[in-house]
């Protein structure tokens, strides 16, 4: 903020670390909710769902199933090494999955269609974090030196 940068850097440094632990702990808590998850599949194939992926697998996540998006032309291919597959046949083969909605625009009709397909409302979780490639790539280090400074 312009106003905080005029009042003097400790005033904004204050601001900054603040703000940093904040993003820090709630990135925490994403990862954690999803770290007792056995299967997480990731609906949507497009940039948000790729930033998913990348900020998960570099936090650990290593029980990414499947991605799985509603166009036709998504399904059948492979990102990262995982499949892309509908919504119907992700809902069944991954029976008690945790989803993880990254598609922005549409989060809510893709929670409704999700839950009816049988997938519990508690499974059905939002891609809220940042999408840019230095935050998905570099979170745990970030953290770190949020954390300390």
């Amino acid at each position: 903020d312009a106003n905080l940068i005029m009042e003097g850097s400790d005033v904004y440094m204050g601001y900054a670390r603040v703000l940093a632990r904040f993003n820090a702990e709630k990135e925490m808590q994403y990862i954690k909710r999803l770290s007792g998850a056995r299967d997480i599949v990731i609906f949507g194939t497009g940039y948000v769902g790729n930033a998913a992926y990348v900020f998960l697998r570099n936090n650990g996540l290593k029980n990414i199933r499947a991605f799985c998006d509603n166009g036709s032309d998504r399904q059948g291919i492979k990102l990262y090494g995982v499949d892309s597959i509908s919504p119907e046949e992700a809902s069944s083969r991954y029976h008690g999955a945790v989803f993880i909605v990254a598609v922005r625009s549409k989060q809510d009709e893709i929670a409704e269609q999700l839950m009816l397909l049988g997938v519990a409302g508690e499974n059905v979780i939002p891609y809220i974090l940042p999408t840019d490639p230095a935050f998905c790539t570099n979170c745990l280090i970030k953290k770190r030196l949020c954390i300390k400074a």
